[in-house]
């Protein structure tokens, strides 16, 4: 059965005005991502990947090119609640609980909470933070803190999730339990998720597809395939192909 397209990037490019003139972030990008796909976006620092995703968020506005989301431009996509966002910080508020965290969207879009109460303990519950509902940003680790933000991301259930580097601040074991708590929130949701990451062996570990960028400008340099079956464990690592996948990232990053 063929996956239809949940996002696709038709030569886009992105140039921002200094008072030196042009720069151009992003040149002439093309992708497609199917529905229900988990891609990795990696490259080195500046070459556009944040970018990208602001584009394909409607935090930005492309410059030349076209995007559809669902079929949507960006924008329509946006009001339609089609994705969630996860960034690098939890963005928690530092005087709400977990729960009222969670439910700040909620409240954004004026719908009523009392509605929302079950999903809340539901999502917490999914990201193994029940027990700690009540607990305020500063009683959270760090990982706990993303975990609340992942959860937010979800409450209004978007079909794509667009996550900028969200455990790059955290320590390598931390790092490899979210990666695995993801995956498991992946595989019960089905939903599509964007994730940029410096990081080839995590970009390996979740994804089916790994997009590797390059600078000046910003570009797609090559798409990387990822078979291994589902769902994953550590012990794929170990492997050969693992390896030589690792490899080759790091290859065509340094290159």
């Amino acid at each position: 059965m063929t996956k239809i397209n949940s996002i696709k990037v038709m030569q886009l490019s992105k140039i921002f005005e200094t008072k030196n003139g042009g720069f151009e972030a992003l040149s002439d990008v093309n992708l497609e991502v199917k529905k229900g796909d988990f891609v990795s976006i990696i490259g080195p620092s500046g070459c556009g990947k944040t970018t990208l995703m602001r584009c394909l968020s409607n935090l930005e506005d492309a410059s030349k090119g076209s995007i559809e989301i669902n079929g949507k431009t960006p924008d329509v996509a946006r009001k339609d609640r089609d994705f969630g966002m996860v960034f690098q910080s939890s963005g928690l508020l530092s005087w709400r609980n977990s729960i009222d965290n969670v439910m700040l969207p909620v409240e954004l879009s004026g719908e009523n909470t009392n509605s929302y109460k079950n999903k809340v303990t539901e999502l917490l519950g999914l990201v193994n933070l029940l027990g700690f509902e009540k607990s305020y940003p500063h009683e959270l680790s760090g990982g706990m803190q993303q975990r609340v933000s992942i959860a937010r991301s979800l409450i209004l259930e978007p079909k794509i999730l667009f996550m900028d580097e969200p455990f790059g601040a955290l320590d390598h074991i931390t790092r490899e339990k979210l990666n695995i708590e993801l995956l498991n929130i992946w595989e019960k949701r089905k939903q599509t998720i964007i994730f940029i990451t410096h990081n080839i062996r995590e970009a390996i570990f979740l994804s089916d597809q790994i997009v590797v960028m390059e600078s000046n400008p910003g570009k797609i340099k090559k798409i990387l395939n990822v078979d291994f079956s589902r769902p994953r464990t550590d012990e794929i690592k170990k492997s050969q192909k693992f390896k030589d996948l690792e490899l080759e990232g790091e290859t065509l990053l340094k290159g």
